[in-house]
């Protein structure tokens, strides 16, 4: 499961290319082949990993396979509508906001 501020691809993954993303959070189960190669890995969760795993466990839309195989004929006859279609594939069935957030100081070096 990722979050992130973008669109995802057409597969339900996330590329470096989704328009607005700023970071993206993967909460597993690892590997995640769709982001390799296209983004650099870095950081970690010091606080708030209980509100991460609450915004991983929000419900995703996820199409039927009919509806995948529907959505593949239309884009082999290229109707552009399919596109449009697949953006909503993976995306939170419910509104995700983020309110206070604050700025975490940089915690002192281990030596």
């Amino acid at each position: 499961v990722g979050a992130a501020t973008g669109e995802g691809d057409s597969n339900g993954g996330y590329t470096s290319r989704s328009a607005g993303t700023e970071f993206l959070i993967t909460t597993g189960p690892a590997p995640a082949p769709s982001l390799d190669g296209e983004n650099v890995v870095f950081g970690r969760v010091l606080k708030g990993m209980d509100v991460v795993t609450r915004i991983a466990a929000v419900p995703t839309f996820r199409p039927s396979g009919n509806s995948i195989a529907w959505n593949q004929v239309a884009e082999w006859l290229r109707d552009e509508r399919a596109a449009k279609a697949r953006e909503s594939w993976r995306k939170p069935t419910q509104a995700i906001v983020i309110t206070d957030a604050g700025v975490l100081t940089r915690p002192d070096p281990v030596t």
